[in-house]
């Protein structure tokens, strides 16, 4: 840089900060008093008035504290002159808008008329004393609503679905407004137990109770709804893998509520048919489990049938396979005590036995068929693998040989 650019550049710095000195900092300055002080603020826009043009007539515009003064005190002799009724109503109206300008108009009338001014004062407490009952008696009427909506919302979710669906209808026809009412009821349950009950409704009751949902909770239900019913769908897939799997082996999957709720297992059960459902249950020694969910498929097929047709062939399957069980038990104890020669020979007359089977028809039309070679098969699993070895190892080559492999089959 040359000695006649540092001279410039230097210049131009000492001109900043004179402009900062002389002329920034004291316009801040007197903006700030401006409109802090008003004795100032009046002086300056009297002045500031008689410049020609548009600034003059901008600062001119404003009005003198005498001016503000006599502005207010008319609008108070106003309101000492008319009805008591009609000042009250401005007043409120006053108050609402500017409560500075409110205030000093009160102020003024005190001055002139105070007894008048007590009248009129007395009649703007007594209506904000009003407005504020009722506004406090409305919020007092919505919290008791809303109180209630919740009772009914927590009873409909707490009683069996069934129950609940027939509670529904007697909402809807109670009143001409009875989807209202249910949509009301619905719209402060939690989404997915609104789902639940929801979605066993007929068309019609669904779709009119849903006008009335507002749209985001309607949204909710939908989809947790859509989503019941993709997990039902999966549900009937894993039926299917596990109709091939071995009753024991599914006891401590399906056998109680660690893996899947009751109303899933519902659907597993039902998918599974009343003869591997009750081959199943009659293993488990858990009544309340079992009472659970025979109650939850019942109540499902009544809810998507109109009636049950499942329960009471899974209870008679389980009782058969639940007898079966107990002989074969009875007969394990016995058998255990014996030689396994003569073991070997008990067993060899149960499979020849086995062309005469026992049947039991269940009311669907399926049959459940029971052989001595079922026993024979049932005892051999009950018995120590080193006395399976010797009674297998007693019997001729093909017969051991057959029962081996059944034997390693799902049950």
């Amino acid at each position: 840089m040359t000695e006649e650019n540092k001279k410039k550049g230097g210049s131009f710095k000492v001109v900043l900060v004179l402009l900062l000195v002389f002329f920034i900092l004291p316009g801040g300055v007197i903006t700030g008093v401006y409109f802090l002080n008003q004795s100032f603020k009046t002086q300056a826009n009297d002045i500031l008035s008689n410049v020609p043009g548009p600034v003059g007539n901008y600062f001119d515009s404003f009005p003198t504290p005498q001016e503000n003064t006599m502005k207010i005190k008319k609008i108070s002799d106003y309101m000492l002159t008319i009805e008591t009724t009609r000042a009250i109503d401005k007043l409120l109206v006053l108050k609402s808008d500017d409560t500075a300008v409110y205030n000093s108009v009160i102020k003024s009338m005190l001055r002139t008329n105070p007894n008048r001014t007590e009248i009129v004062l007395e009649g703007v407490r007594d209506s904000t004393m009003k407005k504020d009952v009722i506004a406090n008696t409305i919020d007092q009427i919505n919290t008791e609503t809303s109180d209630e909506l919740k009772k009914k919302a927590d009873y409909l979710t707490s009683i069996s679905v069934s129950t609940a669906i027939d509670e529904m209808k007697n909402i809807i026809k109670s009143s001409i407004n009875g989807y209202k009412d249910l949509a009301a009821i619905v719209n402060v349950m939690d989404s997915e137990k609104a789902s639940t009950l929801l979605k066993f409704m007929n068309k019609e009751d669904f779709d009119k109770t849903f006008e009335y949902i507002p749209f985001e909770k309607n949204v909710e239900i939908k989809k947790a709804i859509a989503n019941d019913k993709n997990r039902r769908e999966n549900l009937k897939n894993i039926a299917d893998i596990y109709s091939t799997e071995d009753v024991n082996k599914l006891i401590d999957t399906i056998g109680n509520t660690k893996t899947y709720t009751i109303d899933e297992l519902s659907v597993l059960y039902n998918e599974l048919g009343p003869i591997k459902a009750g081959k199943i249950l009659s293993k488990i020694s858990d009544d309340t489990f079992t009472f659970n969910l025979i109650n939850s498929i019942k109540e499902n097929q009544v809810l998507e049938n109109g009636k049950d047709t499942v329960t009471k062939d899974i209870l008679k399957s389980l009782k058969i396979y639940k007898s079966f069980d107990d002989n074969t038990k009875e007969l394990s104890d016995v058998y255990n005590q014996m030689t396994s020669d003569k073991v070997a020979l008990l067993i060899k007359n149960m499979v020849r036995n086995s062309a005469r089977p026992t049947e039991y028809t269940l009311d669907n039309g399926e049959k459940i068929v029971l052989t001595d070679e079922d026993i024979a098969l049932s005892l051999l699993k009950s018995f120590s693998n080193k006395k399976i070895s010797e009674i297998l190892s007693l019997l001729d080559n093909n017969l051991a040989s057959d029962l081996s492999r059944k034997m390693t089959l799902p049950n």
